[in-house]
């Protein structure tokens, strides 16, 4: 019984060590949201001493209505038994200053499956997001000043290709070609990279409006129609019904569609089928777009609406030409509406994007900007 009592004792103060020598901050809190465990880490993190903590519930010290929604990562953790794992938000330090942290939440489970309460650790990633800031700013300078020269090169080039400047010899105008279509492609992705970061940061405003689907769809059916006859495709629509208009910025709803057909277009081979399908769903319209192309590996999946990413098939591919900014465009262009966009695909077997706009994406913006705040505010863990 004395050797017992000791090994718990020694692993008790093996463990005390561990989380007060850890860099990250340490937090548990009981079914009852007490706080039990607060680490030297959490305490120089958040600038609440440990005595300040221990004994009180979290929602006291932390004072933030955010832990009573279902966003919550102790309901999460605690009541749906569910890990939380990296998630990235902010907390409000005792002096009111906002820290970026990145947070793994588990519950804590005892020797007889028992859920006992959470084990929280938090790291300040204040430095991290700064370096990701600058590195922003930085590329959009440089955007900013790639962009003037190609537009004069990509201009000056199609003078000469028209021979404004004289007549051509056949090389001069093979290799004015290749200078013209270089600075349109520096051009696109210069343009692109700038409207992205501009959406980023909050300073594209949504030009609301009635926006009719169906006018949307017929447009781009029309305008994609020669594309796909060349390559031997076949394009499917299937609206349920006639759809209702949508309060939304009309031109940037018609680019998500035409660049997600466009996607499709460029990862299928021939005599293959892209289909187009719309419905009302209960909180808003659903649009699906879907192909039985090249499909995606599942390690690419993950990264698909990530800046300048491109699959390594896509890398490979001789066909294929683009920015990468193309579905990072689209997917701000969504939930800046209010909605989401989601992907599944399975490589040989095609890819399907299935995107839900509000009925209402003022309401759905203000519903984000309100969680938003509240996070911001005082997110605690």
């Amino acid at each position: 019984m004395e050797e017992e009592k000791k090994k718990d004792g020694g692993l008790e103060r093996w463990a005390t060590a561990i989380y007060n020598s850890m860099v990250e901050g340490v937090l548990t809190i009981d079914k009852e949201g007490i706080i039990n465990v607060f680490n030297p880490a959490a305490e120089r993190i958040t600038g609440y001493s440990r005595k300040e903590v221990i004994g009180k519930r979290c929602f006291d010290i932390f004072r933030n209505g955010f832990c009573e929604t279902d966003k919550c990562l102790l309901n999460k953790a605690v009541y749906k038994c569910k890990t939380v794992v990296n998630k990235e938000t902010q907390i409000t330090t005792q002096d009111n200053r906002l820290v970026p942290v990145l947070i793994h939440a588990s519950p804590l489970i005892d020797d007889k499956g028992n859920l006992i309460g959470i084990v929280e650790t938090f790291q300040d990633i204040s430095r991290l997001k700064k370096l990701e800031q600058e590195r922003a700013d930085f590329i959009s300078m440089l955007a900013h000043d790639l962009k003037t020269p190609a537009i004069t090169i990509g201009g000056l080039s199609s003078r000469l290709l028209r021979e404004r400047a004289g007549t051509l010899t056949s090389k001069q105008r093979e290799y004015l070609k290749v200078i013209y279509e270089d600075a349109k492609r520096l051009e696109s992705l210069t343009s692109e990279f700038l409207e992205l970061s501009r959406m980023e940061s909050g300073n594209y405003p949504l030009h609301l409006g009635i926006a009719d689907l169906n006018k949307i769809i017929e447009s781009l059916v029309k305008s994609f129609q020669p594309k796909l006859e060349e390559k031997g495709l076949r394009l499917e629509i299937n609206i349920r019904k006639p759809l209702p208009s949508l309060k939304a910025d009309f031109k940037l709803i018609e680019r998500v569609f035409s660049n997600l057909l466009d996607n499709a277009y460029k990862f299928i081979d021939k005599n293959g089928v892209i289909s187009f399908s719309v419905e009302e769903g209960e909180k808003g319209v659903v649009i699906r777009v879907a192909d039985n192309g090249w499909g995606i590996d599942s390690d690419d999946l993950k990264h698909i609406f990530n800046k300048f990413f491109r699959t390594r098939r896509e890398n490979l591919s001789y066909k294929t030409k683009g920015t990468g900014l193309g579905l990072a465009i689209v997917k701000n262009i969504i939930e800046a509406h209010g909605g989401s966009i989601k992907v599944a695909s399975e490589v040989g077997n095609g890819t399907t994007f299935t995107i839900m706009l509000p009925y209402d994406p003022e309401e759905e913006k203000v519903k984000g900007d309100r969680g938003k705040k509240m996070e911001g505010k005082r997110s605690r863990m």
